[in-house]
């Protein structure tokens, strides 16, 4: 189980979260891919217009270069930058060495141009570090905004694809967004990462539409269907 925490110590917020109680009890190890030592690899992805960014490479711990499957276990929540922070999201602000750019716990601050075009970076690390499972958790899940501050409301879904994109796409669909509106999944979709078009996707549990009147009355207190079919 690795992880890389930006705003605390990863392993403070695996303990607060209850994770540490699933890893250690599987006996499975435990890895702060924010620590030392580091690397630096290359994004090839061009800047979509005149800002500083997005970052045309970023240093990471080299143990994330190992991995021959990619989980991603996310939260069902919005953002103020990034609108939604689902899997592709939390992969391009995990991955990147917090010791390194700047931490609670570190002194040392490297520039970056991860927020000046944060869309374009999320979708630069998601083609450089494709992840081969995507798991998107709605219990609980955050509405109002994000990161922090929002408000969490139960909602007993889960999403799961082998496409992170197309995962990302519905999750995105359950807060009342179209890819188009979620620039970074748009970028995704034009780079090739994934399926974009839920027409195109299969739900052998539940419909999108049976999900989005589940997600809406639990969220809002209203069941919605966003007109979908």
């Amino acid at each position: 189980m690795s992880g890389g925490a930006g705003a605390a110590e990863t392993e403070d917020v695996f303990r607060t979260t209850g994770l540490m109680e699933v890893v250690e009890p599987e006996g499975a190890s435990f890895f702060d891919h924010n620590r030392p030592p580091f690397v630096s690899v290359a994004l090839k992805y061009e800047p979509a217009r005149d800002v500083k960014g997005p970052q045309q490479s970023v240093m990471v711990n080299p143990r994330v270069l190992e991995y021959e499957t990619l989980v991603a276990l996310n939260q069902l929540k919005l953002h103020r930058t990034a609108t939604v922070t689902l899997a592709l999201k939390n992969i391009a602000m995990s991955y990147p060495a917090a010791d390194y750019y700047g931490h609670p716990r570190s002194t040392k601050q490297h520039e970056n141009w991860f927020y000046d075009d944060m869309h374009s970076f999320i979708a630069a690390m998601a083609k450089r570090f494709p992840a081969q499972l995507a798991i998107i958790v709605g219990h609980p899940a955050m509405i109002g905004t994000g990161p922090l501050g929002g408000h969490a409301v139960e909602t007993g879904l889960v999403i799961a694809s082998t496409d992170p994109l197309a995962a990302d796409v519905v999750g995105a669909q359950l807060l009342g967004f179209n890819p188009q509106a979620v620039r970074h999944l748009w970028e995704a979709g034009r780079l090739g990462l994934g399926e974009t078009e839920t027409e195109k996707m299969d739900f052998p549990a539940m419909s999108l539409r049976e999900a989005v009147e589940v997600f809406t009355e639990r969220a809002y207190g209203e069941r919605l269907t966003f007109k979908h079919k």
